[in-house]
């Protein structure tokens, strides 16, 4: 344990000097640490290691597990994010779209209505004509001369 706290104390004054270096010989140490921690002392049953470690490898088993579920479920979630924009984009051309159509069709009423005011004065005036070829019709036969 006085190796782990020397080595800790030069692995921090390293730091001083080195950041890197100092970074390695804790990962080291640590590791030491560990692996010292990690054995069973001398008076533990073999089957409460047996047990430990049985139960040490399901955790293992269950963060695995997790790890991967995790990775799907960010590859879900790219996939919606992807999603979910095309559908934006497809919202905002379907929009544009319908703006297009509406000022196509406003378009098209206005010069529906200019044609409708253009017949409607030729009509008037062709009916004007004949009111006035009826009228000289009637002063013609009024007047035979």
């Amino acid at each position: 344990m006085y190796a782990y706290i020397f080595a800790l104390l030069f692995a921090l004054l390293l730091y001083a000097f080195d950041l890197a270096a100092a970074h390695h010989i804790l990962a080291a140490v640590t590791s030491i640490a560990w692996l010292y921690a990690s054995k069973a002392p001398a008076n533990v049953p073999a089957a409460v290691v047996a047990e430990l470690q049985q139960r040490l490898d399901a955790e293992k088993a269950k963060c695995t597990e997790l790890e991967n579920l995790i990775a799907q479920q960010k590859i879900k979630q790219a996939d919606l994010l992807e999603k979910r924009t095309a559908l934006q984009r497809l919202r905002e051309q379907n929009r544009e779209r319908m703006e297009n159509y509406i000022s196509e069709i406003a378009s098209k009423e206005r010069q529906i209505e200019e044609v409708k005011e253009k017949l409607l004065a030729a009509t008037n005036d062709h009916n004007a004509k004949i009111e006035e070829g009826k009228y000289l019709r009637a002063k013609l036969n009024a007047h035979p001369e």
